[in-house]
């Protein structure tokens, strides 16, 4: 029996254009969202939102969101 490694996930904040014509009206979406992804080899592409940063924990990516919304 072979022991898989276990994946160390990561954060990635994406800024959402919200007045992007193909986003639809019905999805309430944040500027800024934090998702948590374990698979390195995913790409993110999509014509309504942004990659910003990567952040190893919640923390950081929380505080760059935090950072962004006071600018």
């Amino acid at each position: 029996m072979s022991r898989t490694k276990k994946t160390t996930p990561f954060y990635i904040v994406f800024k959402n254009d919200l007045n992007h014509p193909l986003r639809e009206s019905w999805c309430k979406a944040k500027q800024y969202e934090i998702w948590k992804e374990y698979h390195e080899d995913m790409i993110f592409d999509a014509p309504y939102y942004e990659i910003l940063e990567y952040f190893d924990t919640r923390k950081e990516a929380q505080a760059y969101v935090r950072s962004l919304n006071n600018e």
